[in-house]
C-alpha cells in the first residue's frame, strides 16, 4: 500500500510542478523579452553620464547671428560635428535649469575640445567609438537637445553602449 500512495504522492508533486511551469514560464519568458527590447535601446536618465558611444563623424555646417539662416548675406555659418549613432539614443534628464531634457535621438552633435576636434577631422565620415559625457543644449551654437562633451575618440568600435 505504501507503494502505491508514494507513486499517487510522486503523480501529484509531478502534476503541480508541471502546472507551476505552466503557469510561470509565460511569466519568466515575456520578463526576459521586456529586458532585452529594453537593452536594445539605452536609456540616460543622468545629466554627465559618462557613455561609450558608436556612429559616424559627420561634419554639418549651420546658420548663426545674427538672423540665423533668415539673412544669409550678413549672417556667419558654422561648422558642427555630429555623431550619428548606430542605434538610437534615449535620454530623459533634468538639466541645470531644472527642465526636463527627453527624446530619442539618431544624431548629437559632438563638442570636442582642440585636441580631439583635430582627431574628429581625421576621423571625418569614418565609424568611430567615443567615450564622453552627454549634456543638455545651453548655448546658440548647441544644434542638438543633447550635447556629447568627449574625453576620447578612435576609429576602433570595441566597447560600444550604443
Amino acid at each position: 500500500m505504501r507503494s502505491t500512495i508514494g507513486r499517487a504522492g510522486q503523480a501529484s508533486t509531478s502534476k503541480i510542478i508541471f502546472g507551476l511551469m505552466i503557469l510561470f514560464c509565460p511569466i519568466v519568458f515575456s520578463s526576459a523579452v521586456s529586458q532585452a527590447r529594453a537593452s536594445d535601446s539605452l536609456v540616460v536618465a543622468d545629466q554627465g553620464a559618462e557613455i561609450n558611444f558608436c556612429g559616424t563623424i559627420l561634419d554639418e555646417m549651420f546658420w548663426g547671428p545674427p538672423g540665423f539662416g533668415e539673412t544669409p548675406a550678413v549672417d556667419i555659418k558654422w561648422r558642427a560635428w555630429m555623431l550619428a549613432l548606430d542605434k538610437p539614443l534615449k535620454v530623459q534628464f533634468t538639466n541645470a535649469y531644472k527642465k526636463t531634457v527627453a527624446g530619442e535621438f539618431v544624431k548629437i552633435q559632438v563638442r570636442p575640445d582642440d585636441l580631439l576636434d583635430r582627431k574628429a577631422a581625421q576621423l571625418l565620415h569614418h565609424r568611430v567609438h567615443i567615450i564622453g559625457k552627454l549634456w543638455s543644449a545651453s548655448v546658440a551654437s548647441d544644434e542638438t537637445p543633447v550635447t556629447l562633451w568627449p574625453r576620447q575618440i578612435d576609429q576602433s568600435s570595441q566597447g560600444c553602449d550604443r
